[in-house]
């Protein structure tokens, strides 16, 4: 017999009100945000899961890592919400029911559940940077101060998508729209597929492929040290601070890639002059340039050569590092970027978007008539409608998206539809009339892609010789992939690949599959969903607000009673 729904309420309010005394729930008057007691809800966590005992063991030396993330989501049309909360990762977590490893034995069992996420802290807002200025700067000010008060037997880190990680670091921005798109390194917009110099490249001589697109990660560390370099610079090179207006005339140019460099052209300082006329006029030019920077111009033009190359050298090291500073909102900076984890979860899914994107796009710029176009839409929608999403029998409904302008708008997809396609997607390129190379090419990438995407969801942690084979795999796929697409074809989450980036939270966290966000887009959804269909959405429809019913409280108290259920104490409460 079902009990009644006036018992079941009372249930609730006499759960709430037990656990409020451990775990209590803080509301914010006048704003529709509510969390709990950070340190008790924490504790609570911690000791639920048979991690306290070891953070407050002074022996341990292996930290204890939480996750820590914040995402934002839609609830209806016009309301959002931003959750921030904990998700379980270490390997040492204690089921608190069974007394067993939660995750089992091979470490990642159930590692992605919703019930592993417990959120702390709730804002019915739009998701922006000023939101977590405002809303959960107090939180990270805490947990960067429990980190110390453990003695650092505790580390936290953010795996989150890549909005997230900019509102956190305070860098970062849309690859080709920011100038310093990377929150992990100084690659601006316009070097996005530059080669880099090998001789500096952080793998050694395991950087195998004819050209070398890494870049190393710049930590705070690193900043501190630019910034001392930046100093030492304007120091040695006056010219740095205090540029003349002449210097404005400057021609001459410097390139630290031997491949883009000119020997033949005359404003190189490559350049070698073939005759004693073009070596007085380069001579001429030295000197001009010299004066330009207040420099000596004695010497002999090689001497000359040397000096200002090594102001070229200061002025590019010195302009990159003043705007990367300039870029680097460090009030927003809220977590260090070797702590900011990228999702691969949401990662897999856009890199997936934009190579189906740009092969769509390469297919349609082939059309040469609205038959060729018509006949491409479809080819493309039956690989997808009965090869894919569905079958011969019972065909899909999906649509190539085509705006009035006759041009292709942005795919989407969820991410287990992007892996459906690119199981397949090998079978689609050669019925897309690409011409011989092209369809070579693109066969190559894809199938290397596959490899590479594979690997990087491995589910245990890497060993040191496993990321370096996944990285040799990577460059070779990112050297295939910049010959066949170039600039256009980068993205925030294809330059992490290929710059190295993920290879770096390899070596830090051995792991990416144990940090990526599964668990709290289903938890997003499970939140949206009881405020649906659970609550009176703040009352009348959700239309007069927080003065007329909260729409925060009945959220926070399902949180609570959630816990109390995973962790047991919710039936211990009504058996006692």
């Amino acid at each position: 017999m079902l009990p009644e729904v006036k018992q079941i309420r009372k249930a609730q309010k006499r759960l709430n009100a037990s656990l409020n005394e451990r775990i209590p729930i803080l509301y914010e008057p006048d704003r529709e945000t509510g969390k709990f007691e950070y340190h008790q809800y924490l504790e609570y966590i911690l000791s639920k899961f048979g991690l306290l005992d070891i953070i407050n063991d002074p022996n341990t030396r292996d930290p204890v890592k939480v996750s820590v993330t914040f995402d934002g989501g839609k609830i209806s049309r016009f309301l959002g919400h931003v959750t921030g909360g904990f998700k379980l990762v270490d390997p040492r977590c204690i089921d608190p029911k069974s007394g067993e490893l939660l995750f089992g034995e091979d470490k990642v069992e159930k590692v992605q559940s919703h019930v592993h996420c417990f959120p702390i802290k709730v804002a019915f807002a739009k998701d922006t940077k000023d939101l977590y200025r405002l809303e959960f700067g107090d939180f990270f000010t805490f947990l960067k101060e429990y980190e110390a008060e453990k003695g650092f037997r505790i580390k936290f880190n953010f795996p989150q998508d890549m909005s997230s990680i900019w509102k956190t670091t305070g860098k970062g921005g849309t690859a080709k729209v920011k100038t310093f798109p990377c929150y992990c390194c100084a690659v601006t917009t316009a070097t996005l597929v530059t080669p880099q110099p090998k001789a500096k490249c952080f793998r050694g001589d395991r950087c195998r492929q004819p050209k070398c697109y890494h870049h190393e990660m710049v930590t705070a560390a690193s900043l501190e040290a630019w910034m001392v370099q930046k100093l030492e610079l304007e120091a040695e090179f006056p010219h740095l601070a205090n540029p003349s207006a002449e210097l404005k005339k400057s021609q001459i140019f410097l390139s630290s890639i031997d491949e883009l460099r000119d020997y033949r052209n005359p404003y190189d300082i490559a350049f070698r002059p073939t005759s004693l006329s073009e070596g007085r006029q380069f001579d001429t030019l030295l000197n001009t340039e010299l004066g330009y920077r207040q420099m000596s111009q004695h010497g002999s033009i090689a001497e000359k050569r040397t000096r200002l190359k090594e102001a070229l050298e200061a002025e590019a090291v010195y302009q990159l590092m003043s705007k990367l500073v300039l870029a680097t909102d460090e009030g927003s900076a809220f977590c260090a970027v070797e702590d900011a984890i990228p999702c691969i979860m949401h990662g897999g899914n856009r890199m997936g978007e934009k190579i189906f994107m740009m092969l769509l796009l390469e297919a349609w710029g082939l059309c040469i008539t609205n038959a060729d176009r018509i006949l491409l839409v479809k080819t493309v929608e039956n690989f997808v409608n009965t090869g894919v999403f569905g079958t011969e029998e019972s065909h899909s409904q999906w649509k190539v998206p085509i705006n009035k302008e006759n041009e292709i708008e942005q795919i989407s997809f969820t991410a287990w539809r992007v892996r459906k396609i690119f199981a397949r997607l090998t079978t689609l390129v050669p019925q897309l009339q690409l011409d011989g190379t092209r369809l070579i090419d693109w066969q190559r990438m894809l199938s290397k892609y596959l490899e590479v995407i594979k690997i990087a969801f491995q589910h245990e942690d890497f060993s040191d010789e496993e990321i370096e084979i996944f990285q040799d795999l990577v460059d070779e796929w990112f050297y295939l992939y910049v010959e066949l697409l170039g600039l256009p074809g980068e993205t925030n989450y294809i330059h992490l690949l290929g710059a190295g980036h993920l290879y770096q939270y390899l070596k830090l966290w051995g792991s990416l599959y144990r940090y990526q966000q599964q668990g709290w887009e289903m938890k997003n959804g499970i939140i949206a969903s009881f405020i649906n269909r659970r609550t009176r959405r703040g009352g009348a429809g959700g239309k007069y607000g927080p003065a007329h019913t909260s729409r925060i409280i009945p959220v926070m108290e399902w949180f609570q009673r959630n816990i109390a259920w995973i962790t047991g104490d919710a039936e211990r409460c009504f058996n006692n």
